[in-house]
């Protein structure tokens, strides 16, 4: 049956033998876009100025903290993200992100709500090089509805696209890095190298992690579309400059990652606990170890409990059945087969860090919709054609009937009463900008110095004794040129400091208690008042 096959919603007239309105089914799908499209901005509507409290507010902040000290006059590249003393810079990934967010907030838009707002719209945006490659590849526009309808209604995509993180940029890269790849080869136009070198580098910039999948997709996809044109005739030395810029296209992005990570460890190694958080210390928080790779952790608990319902909702297996659609094709099922093998991929690769981070799969869900999206395409190549319209429907309502039990609570809390908002400030008012606070017992999450809006030291409890030994001897030291204002504890100085608990309750116990909330206490350092 055509692309442009019919759904009739009423019979023929017997009597003038016109038939009813019809719609089509490509028209159902684009209106059931349109609405996905709304839910999300309601989503991101709701909580547009939330303070940063919800899921992760570790990661959230650390990368908000470092937006607002770049809007404070801080240095672009060697960024500050002034939670582990003096020097303030610990940078991580390249703050393509950041730096995009500095500029909408710029415009007079407040810091959460530009941060939130540039992650939609790079979630938006990834809709086009979505389109891009089910044109490119001949897969059919309904191809590309259910699969746009997934991705805009998975439970991962509507609650991490409006938070304040880096995720949805890296994949907007990686996937426009991917479509210019495949658009160089099936239309031979030399310019679509220009943009896979440029987007491909800013995704390995935004966030290494991202790029593997789509580079193992990219690899296959070349492969398959060079050895098909050879078959076909096409001479060598027509493939030879295609395959020499594919191979350009993404060693030189990595290249300059492989720059990135080399040259922010030389910075992180400036500060003494930042040490602990070069690539190469931590190589096994990232990758993991082969136990987890073959663990019930990671198969049951991380993909089958959590990823898959995340990304499908509540029919997480009938929604892996519809896989089964793409038997009838053997084109598609070498795409579903790929798109399957992608998704699974970085839970092999970056196993901890999949295991311990919910919202490192936005980067890989994208997928497992694809791969289903795909399979409802070839549904719709047949008599069946209508049931595509169903299966979207039943699944996107799941996700979203998903979303609004796992997910919604987080967006629509009230943070008024939380105890790191309100001790943030109560020393944000007791202190002055230049001025800088000592935390403890929060790992070094920045969520106290960001709502603070002050430098600090959050002093992590894997901090080696002889560092925690030197600032109890001369705290001031480790803030440099910003007088130390106060200490925040919440509660009694944690075990987790092992041998230097006491030293740093000692600490806690000789300065003067100025503000509280809960269990949380600001204590001004002697000689202020």
């Amino acid at each position: 049956m055509s692309s442009d096959a019919v759904v009739t919603v009423g019979p023929a007239d017997p009597a003038t033998d016109v038939r009813q309105p019809t719609i089509s089914v490509d028209g159902v799908l684009t209106l059931i876009l349109l609405l996905a499209a709304a839910h999300m901005l309601w989503v991101l509507w709701l909580g547009l100025n939330q303070p940063l409290l919800d899921q992760h507010h570790f990661r959230q902040s650390q990368t908000a903290i470092t937006v607002y000290w770049i809007l404070q006059g801080g240095p672009w590249l060697a960024y500050e993200t002034p939670v582990l003393g003096h020097p303030w810079a610990i940078p991580f990934e390249f703050p393509l992100y950041q730096l995009t967010v500095a500029a909408v907030a710029k415009m007079g838009i407040p810091l959460n709500a530009a941060g939130r707002l540039v992650s939609v719209a790079f979630l938006f945006a990834t809709l086009w090089p979505l389109a891009m490659l089910t044109r490119d590849l001949k897969l059919g526009r309904t191809t590309f509805l259910a699969t746009a309808i997934l991705f805009l209604c998975a439970p991962i995509h509507v609650y991490w696209a409006r938070t304040f993180m880096i995720e949805t940029t890296a994949l907007f890269f990686a996937a426009l890095w991917l479509a210019a790849i495949v658009r160089l080869l099936v239309r031979h136009d030399w310019r679509w190298f220009a943009v896979a070198l440029a987007a491909g580098t800013a995704a390995c910039l935004s966030k290494s992690t991202t790029f593997p999948a789509f580079g193992f997709v990219g690899g296959v996809a070349a492969a398959a579309l060079l050895a098909r044109a050879w078959w076909r005739g096409a001479p060598l030395l027509r493939l030879i400059p295609l395959a020499a810029m594919v191979l350009a296209a993404t060693l030189v992005p990595l290249g300059l990652g492989l720059w990135w990570v080399a040259y922010s460890d030389r910075i992180k190694e400036a500060n003494l606990i930042g040490r602990g958080l070069t690539s190469a210390s931590l190589a096994g928080w990232n990758w993991g170890n082969w136990q987890q790779r073959t663990s019930a952790q990671l198969w049951l608990a991380t993909v089958r409990l959590r990823a898959l319902p995340d990304i499908l909702g509540f029919v997480v297996l009938p929604g892996l059945a519809v896989l089964g659609a793409c038997l009838t094709s053997w084109r598609r099922l070498g795409y579903t087969a790929m798109a399957a093998i992608a998704f699974l991929l970085p839970f092999l690769l970056f196993t901890n860090l999949h295991i311990v981070h919910n919202y490192y799969q936005v980067a890989n869900a994208i997928f497992l919709v694809a791969a289903i999206g795909i399979a409802i395409g070839a549904v719709a190549e047949g008599p069946t054609r209508p049931i595509a319209v169903v299966l979207v429907a039943v699944l996107a309502t799941a996700q979203l009937a998903f979303f609004h039990r796992a997910f919604a609570p987080h967006v629509v809390q009230d943070f008024s009463n939380d105890k790191m908002l309100r001790i943030a400030q109560l020393a944000r008012d007791a202190t002055r900008p230049d001025e800088a606070i000592l935390v403890i017992n929060s790992d070094w999450a920045a969520t106290i110095p960001y709502h603070a809006e002050r430098r600090g030291l959050v002093l992590p409890h894997w901090t080696r004794q002889p560092i925690v030994s030197a600032l109890l001897a001369d705290p001031q030291k480790a803030f440099g040129p910003h007088p130390l204002a106060g200490v925040i504890v919440c509660g009694e100085v944690s075990a987790a400091y092992g041998a230097m608990q006491e030293p740093l309750q000692r600490l806690v116990d000789g300065l003067v208690p100025r503000q509280s909330f809960a269990d949380c206490r600001y204590l001004a350092v002697p000689g202020r008042t």
